[in-house]
């Protein structure tokens, strides 16, 4: 497999293999992502919460749908992409894409209903006629760590969100007992399948450290 960065696909030297849990059998190789590659996702992310701040409630809705569709078309091989390289069964591996398929489309559906609140003013003496109001606004660029054991559905959690929220765009960086695969065909393809700016994903196994590197001033 290779690394999803800035919309284009990438692979490295290094990499780790990633085994079936049941019979050792490969699945596949995971690029390691290096220092460089985290500076370009970063970079990326920002130019991508930028379009993302201009889009409308109703684009962000379609583009979410759009995910839920590609997850639905290609539901049987995604769960049994987890149940290879996880280990689960197949049954589970078909709920966790299910659930997976109505976190986006919920996320989907509050992109249109992202409201604000009032502020009652009149409870100071000072008061004369003044209105006060909240609107949500997106706090940009969101890095996002997901974990082994849903591999797909908790990916879901932090993308779906964080899309519905106009202007926020994420760069992933995956630690922990990787299971590259199962989100790697959901979300990968889906933004190089014209799903708008694209999540970029970061490929480091095992809590492996990237490299060390100096304060920024």
């Amino acid at each position: 497999m290779k690394m999803y960065i800035g919309g284009e696909w990438v692979d490295r030297d290094e990499k780790t293999t990633v085994f079936n849990p049941y019979d050792d059998s490969i699945v596949d190789t995971v690029p390691r992502a290096g220092i460089e590659d985290i500076d370009s996702a970063v970079a990326s992310a920002v130019r991508g919460a930028e379009v993302m701040a201009k889009m409308p409630a109703y684009d962000r809705f379609l583009m979410l749908r759009k995910a839920a569709d590609l997850l639905e078309e290609r539901r049987e091989e995604i769960a049994r992409t987890i149940t290879m390289e996880e280990g689960k069964v197949i049954a589970e591996a078909r709920t966790e894409v299910d659930r997976a398929i109505q976190t986006i489309s919920l996320s989907g559906e509050e992109a249109k209903r992202l409201y604000g609140e009032t502020v009652p003013l009149d409870g100071a003496p000072t008061w004369t006629g003044q209105l006060g109001f909240t609107i949500r606004v997106p706090c940009g660029v969101v890095v996002a760590i997901s974990p082994f054991n849903f591999p797909l559905n908790l990916v879901a959690h932090k993308v779906g969100p964080a899309r519905r929220q106009r202007g926020n765009h994420q760069a992933s960086l995956r630690y922990a007992a990787v299971r590259p695969e199962a989100d790697r065909g959901a979300f990968g393809r889906w933004g190089a399948r014209g799903g708008g700016p694209v999540r970029h994903r970061l490929r480091q196994p095992g809590g492996r450290p990237v490299g060390d590197r100096p304060p920024r001033p």
